[in-house]
C-alpha cells in the first residue's frame, strides 16, 4: 500500500513538472532593463510598470506588438518602449 501511494504521489509530481510554464524572467529584471534603456513611463511606479508589462504580454498573445504599444502611450509613456522591454524580459515568446 504505500509503495503504491508513493508511486501515485511521483506521478502527480512529474505530470506537475512537466505542465509547468516555461521559465521567464522575473519582473525586476523587466524593471532593470527598463532603467536601463531610458524608456518613459511617466509617473508610474515599479509595480505599475511590472503590471503594464504583464497587460502588454497578455495583449501580444492576441495582437501584434506595434498594435499593443499604440493602445498604451501618452505625453510621457513609452508604450512601444514598455512592449519592446516586455517582450525582452517577461514574455520572449511573443518576439517574431
Amino acid at each position: 500500500m504505500f509503495f503504491r501511494a508513493v508511486l501515485i504521489a511521483a506521478a502527480i509530481a512529474t505530470a506537475a513538472v512537466g505542465s509547468a510554464s516555461p521559465a521567464q524572467a522575473n519582473d525586476q529584471s523587466f524593471i532593470n532593463y527598463i532603467n536601463q534603456n531610458g524608456v518613459r513611463r511617466g509617473i508610474m511606479t515599479d509595480p505599475d510598470t511590472i503590471v503594464a508589462g504583464h497587460m502588454m504580454c497578455d495583449r501580444m498573445h492576441g495582437m501584434s506588438p506595434a498594435d499593443a504599444g499604440a493602445m498604451f502611450r501618452g505625453p510621457f509613456v513609452d508604450g512601444p518602449g514598455i512592449v519592446a522591454a516586455a517582450q525582452h524580459e517577461l514574455c520572449p515568446d511573443t518576439s517574431h
